[in-house]
């Protein structure tokens, strides 16, 4: 398995994904992220194949005015962020990501300013799993049994540019993230009993469909 730090190195680089899976985290490995952040990295999973992306549920970001806990925030200043855009293809345009337990950022994807939304349909990463408490407590049944959560993003991305910025205060664990490939043309399943404390588990791609209603499907 390979490891990609997101530093001065490889930032604005390409990691063209074989089948072996990538360990993508921050600068800091395993301790904190640096201040002064403004970096990126692009993912292609090679003409065919999708991206799938799961999330360490230990992950965390500078939440919003110092907040850390279960706490919708609605339209307020982020500090730090992490966000993804996504394309089909190689000749597709860039599209912001659209995940059910995401935020919205208000601002253009790589400005320094951000303003995000209540978690839904967003490309910005929440600040840590319990910010999520209030309005998808599902999202953490859907880990396996190393603690990694589906990233379940809308659509097939052959690639997907993970970018993140921390500003010059408070810094975090920040995030590990598994990265793999799937034949586009591969079948899921759906489990039955989701929410009922069962495991939930996809064939395939494996990409969970959290809804706010509080089922669970895959795509």
């Amino acid at each position: 398995m390979r490891e990609i730090l997101l530093n001065g190195s490889t930032s604005g680089g390409t990691t063209v994904l074989t089948d072996d899976d990538i360990t993508f985290k921050d600068n800091g490995n395993d301790d904190n992220y640096a201040n002064n952040l403004n970096y990126n990295h692009t993912f292609d999973a090679g003409k065919g194949y999708n991206l799938v992306m799961k999330i360490k549920n230990t992950w965390g970001i500078e939440g919003p005015w110092g907040i850390e806990g279960p706490f919708v925030v609605e339209d307020m200043s982020i500090y730090d962020w992490l966000g993804f855009r996504t394309k089909e293809t190689s000749v597709s345009e860039w599209e912001n990501g659209s995940v059910p337990w995401f935020r919205k950022k208000t601002d253009s994807p790589h400005d320094a300013t951000a303003t995000a939304s209540a978690p839904g349909d967003g490309w910005i990463l929440p600040h840590n799993l319990q910010s999520l408490d209030t309005s998808f407590p599902l999202v953490a049944d859907t880990a396996d049994e190393n603690g990694f959560i589906p990233i379940n993003y809308e659509g097939g991305a052959q690639i997907v540019d993970w970018y993140f910025y921390s500003d010059p205060s408070i810094v975090k664990p920040g995030w590990e993230i598994k990265i793999s490939r799937v034949a586009v043309n591969t079948t899921t399943t759906t489990t039955d009993g989701a929410g009922s404390g069962s495991s939930v588990t996809c064939k395939g791609d494996g990409v969970y469909i959290i809804t706010k209603n509080g089922s669970i499907t895959c795509s």
